[in-house]
């Protein structure tokens, strides 16, 4: 990233089209801005009369659009809470109880996201070796696999 901030514009342009190749044509770039792909949540997604829903709440690496899938499911359990309970939607018991009932899908999003990341991301042959094992893992045994994509779906809600 520091690389590609550092190009004079002339140069960022032809780097960014040698990697589209012909599938787009680019004439000019506007100024350059870098975000680090960091993890950030909070670790409360309620406040006084606020939810924080999605990218608001929490901030991950964008694996597999688990963010937005996550994002999907704040939405979800906030409507879903105001519609069963009624009353006032900035009410501090409301919010905790939504908060309470987002408690599980997020930690264990927010956790395997940053796993899957730390794991993939890093050199050391006994990891290459485990990634390896679990992505065999993944495609030999068709159960393993539907969980996995039905828990990076429906979140907590897909536990047995």
């Amino acid at each position: 990233a520091a690389e590609l901030m550092a190009m004079d514009d002339a140069t960022f342009l032809a780097r960014l089209q040698e990697q589209f190749g012909e599938r787009l044509h680019f004439v000019s770039v506007e100024p350059r801005f870098s975000y680090p792909l960091l993890l950030r949540y909070r670790p409360q997604p309620v406040g006084p009369r606020q939810a924080w829903l999605g990218n608001s709440a929490q901030t991950i690496h964008p694996v597999g659009g688990q963010g937005f899938n996550l994002a999907l499911r704040d939405a979800w359990q906030l409507a879903d809470t105001l519609l069963r309970n009624g009353g006032d939607p900035g009410a501090p018991q409301l919010l905790h109880l939504y908060a309470r009932r987002r408690s599980l899908d997020r930690r264990s999003t927010i956790g395997f996201t940053d796993l899957l990341v730390r794991t993939f991301s890093n050199a050391n042959p006994l990891l290459a070796a485990g990634r390896g094992m679990g992505l065999f893992l993944l495609d030999v045994l068709p159960p393993l696999r539907d969980f996995v994509a039905r828990r990076m779906m429906y979140g907590a809600r897909a536990w047995p």
